[in-house]
Formats: C-alpha cells, sequence, structure tokens
C-alpha cells in the first residue's frame, strides 16, 4: 500500500521523499528542504489519538531545547512544526546506516570504548542542559560516514511518557524506552542522568561481547531480571577481555542507581582512560573467577562486604503485572532490611557538573587515593575522575602567574581522537610521555607552540562555532582569546609571540586574520571575494606570512607582509611552514589530488618532492631545521594516521623513525620550539 504522505509538503518546504524507518512511536522520511536544497530527516511523532493544544505546545517546548544541543556526536534538529495534528522534527539527513548494523558478533573492546566515549561526551553535554535522552540503543546512534557516531531522537520517550493522552503508547503502563536497554528503574517510570549510563552501558556490552546482558521471552521479563539477578559476567561470552574493561561495565550496569558513574562524564573519562591505555590490567584487582557480578560490585561498593542492588518496580497494567510488583517490591524490601538493618534508602542527589579549570582531566586513582566507595586501599577502576572542565570564555589571559617548564624541543603536540572527541596531546620525539592536554565535549585541533615551547595556542568547536583557546602545557590552565558569532580556524603562533595569526570567516569568506596573543588588535590581513585564504605560517623574522588560497582555482601557496599588501605567489599546494633558518618551505600538495609533502626555496625556486607518492601531510620543522614531523596513513589520506619524523638529510623511506606505534586518528603534528 502506497504511503499517502510522499509528496506532502509540510510546513510550506519540506517535501517527503521515502520512508526510512518506521516504530511505535514515530515514523522517519527523507525529505528536501526546498528553501536550502538539501535533504532532511523529518520524524513524525505518532499518537494513537487527537493530541490537545496542551500537548503541541510542550512538544514545541521540548524541540526548542532540543535544538539548542550543539556537540559533534548529536543529530543537529533544524526545525519543528505540526501536520494534520501531527508534530514533527526537522532533522539532519545521515544515510550511512546505524550501530545496529554493527551488532551480531563481538568487536574489538577498544572501537567499542572509542564509540561509546563519542556518544558518552555527547549525552554529558545534554545532561549538563537537564535534559535526558531515555532511551539510548544502538538503532538511535547514526554511523556517519560508517565512522563517526552521533546520537539521535532525544527526548521522544519523554515527550510520549509525560503526557497522559500518549500514555497508551506503553502498553503496559511502563515507563517508555526499549526494555533491552532500560534501566531498572525506568520500570515505574523513574529515570535521571544515570539510567542514560546504564543504557549506554548495555550498548557497550552487547558491543564487546556480541550478546545482551539479560534476555527472556517478554519484555517484562527482561526487566525482572534486571532487578533481581546479577549481570552475566563479559568473559563468559569472550574470555578475553581485560578485567579493566570488564568492571568498567560491572560499575555502569549496576542495578542500583547509586552504584553507578555519579555522572556521565565520569562514565566518558572510563572509557577515554581504556582507549588510551594509561592504565593497565596489573593497576586493578583481579576478578576472582568464580564470583559473580553481583558479589563484585558489593566489594567495590563495601570494600568486600555485599550489598544487594535490587531495585523495585512495580509493574501496572492488569493482575499478573500487579502481582508481579508486589513480588519483586517484597523481594526489594526484604533485601534492603537485610542488608542495612533497617538504614533509610537514599534519595538520589543532583549531579555537579562544575569543576575548576585547573583539573586535570585524567585524574585516576592510585594506591594512595582509594576509590571513594572502597575502604581498601588498593585502587578500585573506576572511580568517578573530574568531570571535564567547563569552558569559560575570558576577555584576557589570566594574571595569576604559575611554574613553567623549560621547553627542550623534546615534545610533539598533536590532535586526536583517541579518546573519542578531538582533543590535544603531546608525545615525546621517542614516542614515550604521552599526555593528554584537552578533555572536553567539544573537538580541540590544529595546536601551534609558543616560541618558549611553554603554551599551545588551538582552535576548539566549543559552545558551536570555532572559536581560539590558549593552554598552559604544565598545569592546563586554559582560556579563550576569541569569543564572536564567526569561525576562527587555524591558529599559528609568531616567532616573537606577541601575535598570533589565523584564518575566519568573519566577513563572509574566509581571509586570513592576526591578532596580538591576549585576543586584542584584530587585524584582516586578505579580502578574498569567492574563494579562500587559510592556513597561514610566519616567517622566522615575523616579517612574511604564507598562506594558501584557491583565487586561481586550485590552491596555490602565496606570501605577503605580515601586516598583509601585495600577495605574491609560490607554488600550487596547500598547507606551509618555513625552515627555522627562513631560507626553505615545507609544504604539501594534498589539496591538489596528491598526498605529496615537498620543498621550496623561500623564493619558490627549486621545488621538488621528498617523499614519493606516500600518503603524507601536515608536516612541521624540527627546531635545528634538520628532520622534520609529519602524519602518514596507514590505508588511504583519510587515516587512519600515525606519526614520524624524517631526517632530511637521509629521506628515503626505511630511514624515517616511527614516533606513534598506534592510530592517533587525528595527528597535525606541531615540533616544540
Amino acid at each position: 500500500m502506497a504511503d499517502q504522505l510522499i509528496g506532502k509538503t509540510l510546513g510550506g518546504r519540506y517535501t517527503l521523499i521515502e520512508k526510512i524507518k518506521e516504530g511505535g512511536m514515530a515514523m522517519v522520511y527523507k525529505a528536501r528542504d526546498t528553501n536550502l536544497d538539501r535533504f532532511v530527516a523529518v520524524k513524525l511523532i505518532l499518537p494513537q489519538r487527537e493530541l490537545s493544544e496542551r500537548f503541541l505546545a510542550r512538544f514545541k517546548r521540548e524541540a526548542k531545547s532540543h535544538a539548542r544541543l550543539s556537540h559533534p556526536n548529536i543529530v543537529t534538529v533544524f526545525d519543528y512544526g505540526e501536520f494534520d495534528n501531527k508534530p514533527y522534527l526537522v532533522m539532519e539527513y545521515i544515510p550511512d546506516g546505524t550501530l545496529k548494523d554493527l551488532l551480531g558478533k563481538p568487536i574489538p573492546w577498544q572501537k567499542a570504548a572509542q564509540i561509546v566515549a563519542s556518544i558518552a561526551r555527547a549525552l554529558a553535554t545534554a545532561h549538563t542542559q537537564g535534559i535526558i535522552h531515555r532511551d539510548v540503543k544502538p538503532s538511535n546512534i547514526l554511523m556517519s560516514n560508517r565512522r563517526e557516531p552521533r546520537l539521535s531522537d532525544f527526548g521522544i520517550a519523554k515527550l510520549i511518557e509525560g503526557d497522559e493522552e500518549t500514555a497508551d503508547l506503553t502498553g503496559s503502563g511502563m515507563g517508555v524506552g526499549t526494555p533491552d536497554y532500560m534501566a531498572p528503574e525506568q520500570g515505574v517510570g523513574q529515570s535521571d542522568e544515570r539510567s542514560d549510563i546504564y543504557a549506554l552501558g548495555v550498548v557497550f556490552y552487547q558491543l564487546v561481547t556480541g550478546n545482551l546482558p539479560f534476555k527472556a521471552d517478554t519484555p517484562l521479563a527482561v526487566m525482572l531480571k534486571k532487578s533481581t539477578e546479577p549481570l552475566p559476567r563479559p568473559t563468559q561470552f569472550v574470555p578475553d577481555i581485560p578485567s579493566t574493561v570488564e568492571k568498567v561495565l560491572i560499575k555502569a550496569l549496576a542495578s542500583n542507581p547509586k552504584d553507578r558513574y555519579h555522572n556521565m562524564n565520569g562514565f566518558a573519562v572510563a572509557l577515554e582512560t581504556l582507549q588510551l591505555g594509561m592504565v593497565t590490567p596489573d593497576t586493578f584487582n583481579e576478578l576472582p573467577p568464580d564470583e559473580t557480578t553481583r558479589d563484585l560490585l558489593g566489594e567495590v561498593i563495601q570494600g568486600g562486604s555485599k550489598k544487594s542492588n535490587t531495585i523495585p518496580w512495580i509493574l501496572s497494567g492488569g493482575v499478573l503485572f500487579f502481582c508481579l510488583g508486589i513480588l519483586i517490591a517484597g523481594i526489594f524490601l526484604w533485601s534492603r532490611l537485610s542488608s542495612q538493618s533497617g538504614s533509610p534508602v537514599d534519595a538520589p542527589q543532583p549531579t555537579d557538573f562544575s569543576s575548576a579549570l585547573t583539573e586535570s582531566p585524567l585524574a585516576l586513582p592510585t594506591a594512595d587515593s582509594p576509590s571513594e566507595f572502597s575502604s581498601s586501599p588498593e585502587p578500585i577502576f573506576p572511580t568517578d575522575p573530574p568531570v571535564s572542565p567547563t569552558f569559560a570564555f575570558i576577555d584576557a589571559a589570566p594574571t595569576a602567574t604559575s611554574v613553567m617548564f623549560a621547553s627542550n624541543g623534546n615534545l610533539i603536540a598533536f590532535n586526536s581522537r583517541m579518546g573519542g572527541n578531538s582533543d590535544i596531546y603531546t608525545v615525546n620525539i621517542n614516542g614515550g610521555d604521552l599526555s593528554r592536554l584537552t578533555s572536553s565535549t567539544a573537538h580541540d585541533v590544529y595546536p601551534s607552540w609558543s616560541p618558549d615551547g611553554t603554551q599551545i595556542v588551538y582552535q576548539t568547536n566549543e559552545g558551536g562555532d570555532q572559536e581560539l583557546v590558549i593552554i598552559n602545557v604544565s598545569n592546563k590552565e586554559y582560556y579563550a582569546i576569541t569569543n564572536n558569532t564567526c569561525n576562527d580556524w587555524g591558529p599559528v603562533w609568531s616567532p616573537v609571540g606577541d601575535w598570533i595569526a589565523f584564518y575566519s570567516d568573519c566577513d563572509g569568506e574566509r581571509n586570513i586574520y592576526k591578532m596580538r596573543a591576549d585576543g586584542t588588535d584584530r587585524t584582516q590581513l586578505t579580502f578574498s571575494s569567492g574563494s579562500n585564504s587559510w592556513f597561514p605560517a610566519w616567517s622566522p623574522d615575523g616579517k612574511q606570512i604564507t598562506f594558501s588560497s584557491n583565487q586561481l582555482g586550485k590552491y596555490h601557496i602565496y606570501t605577503m607582509n605580515s601586516n598583509g599588501g601585495e600577495q605574491v605567489e609560490l607554488a600550487k599546494g596547500c598547507v606551509s611552514y618555513y625552515s627555522p633558518d627562513g631560507r626553505r618551505i615545507l609544504y604539501g600538495v594534498y589539496c591538489n589530488d596528491t598526498d605529496e609533502l615537498w620543498l621550496m626555496n623561500a623564493d619558490g625556486s627549486n621545488q621538488r618532492p621528498i617523499t614519493d607518492g606516500v600518503e603524507c601531510k601536515n608536516a612541521t620543522w624540527s627546531p635545528d631545521g634538520k628532520n622534520i614531523v609529519f602524519q602518514l596513513s596507514k590505508t588511504t589520506g583519510d587515516g587512519p594516521f600515525q606519526i614520524y619524523i624524517m631526517d632530511l638529510d637521509n629521506p628515503d623511506r626505511s630511514n624515517w623513525s616511527l614516533v606513534t606505534d598506534y592510530d592517533v586518528n587525528g595527528a597535525a603534528p606541531v615540533w616544540q620550539p
């Protein structure tokens, strides 16, 4: 039977093309936005009867709050409206499938942790705005470009659950959600951010084991198992899962919300820490092979004494549900009286998301700082690390001074998605001492060292658009130097350290700018029209700036006075850097259909490749000008990448030195001065 809505235009601009998905609560269509000539996804909410003005007004309020969510791993809501008394949301169209497509067999836990960490950061952003998802599951996680997870359907469950007119959609009277992924407390319609932690924990469990933790013939039986049975140990499905991964799953999937991570940021950092390998299984107590996960969770909470985690949930919607509810409540009350000797049950406490800017984002428990839940001095992984710092814009650099370390030119800064979002890292030139400088819900990219090697300026999309931030490498204090409604990209420090060059779209085009290192004296240097100018770089004497522009069609490298003025075309290419002595320019040509690194003299003469068709890009110089550091793709120009060093006197590939023997999933490496 033909869908009668195909071909209809909603809101005067969204023409429905085809049905993508249909569920009990909504239908999703691929549509064309005729105003902006782009594809969008339209989700129509499908109540079983006419909705009142009260519900529609509530829907609009929820839609507005969801549209304000801005995160790289959240599907963007563009618009909302009403059609034939059915509310709808307009979202970005992502045609590449969902995380559900990866299910069926275990995937490497490292890959699973990376995917889930990205979604955890997205949920943490939503939670700070008071938005709980309530229906986290693989089919709601879209896979953009088959690699980047994007969470959708925020608040749909709440919209249905919270209105008496749509309560009949739940069938049994339980809270709306998907029973396989719902937290036990959602059985009575109770949920907070810890319910999202549980649901995301189920997703992580399913990815690494290939199985759901609880299975039964009916949704009611699944929910009953969650409240009365211990979590099946992940190693019974995949024996070689590290104990650290298993303990993360046990904590996230605790049946009692109080025993889970306190907030989504804590879960995210635990996942990111697993990925980075900053701790090893030797750091943790070994899991006894004959104990249940409930026994183990009791040890984490009470230092060895067992404690029941059963949560009451009452099943309504008929005599059978009522009786089951009484039975479960009786089990719960008996277990609480037995384990707590009449102690009152603690009410859930609101989560405090605030954090000082100086907190280390990857603080881990040590033998001298036992877990908050454990009376044992042995560190129990994972405890709740500090939440990621709240990003704050300030007018100028902090006046407080701090001890600075001396630069020795032995560090390389780069950006990487190893932790889910793109963050700034440093590593020693021999590959050791990996350090993560930033940890936020944003993507932090394109680091550039200060001339003394103690600070880094980088680009971030915290707050929505692209802004520039400076971070102190020794104490990780940071502050924003731009805060506007346009995008600022690709910062690079001048040789003296008084100026920062960058490119921006503040005039409607991408042009080169500079400003003082404190964010003042913003000056536009190029005035392209109908073309892009980007990726500036300073000459060692600070008098010249190179940049790339496509004003001739293909991208060429130009040079100009550091105050702007006449532009001189040097070569076809993209990102460029002067050598420390100012005599040569290192540049890439990947913007012109091939990924190679080239050298030329500063006047544009003697152009020559130094990599022979190898997928290399984003190279910078060592302080002495004898070596370069660059990123190399293992497979294609899109990554994954590793970081290498080349001796320019011996440029043959067999002489390249590998800095990172792992996929950095990012790069843009820059050598410390």
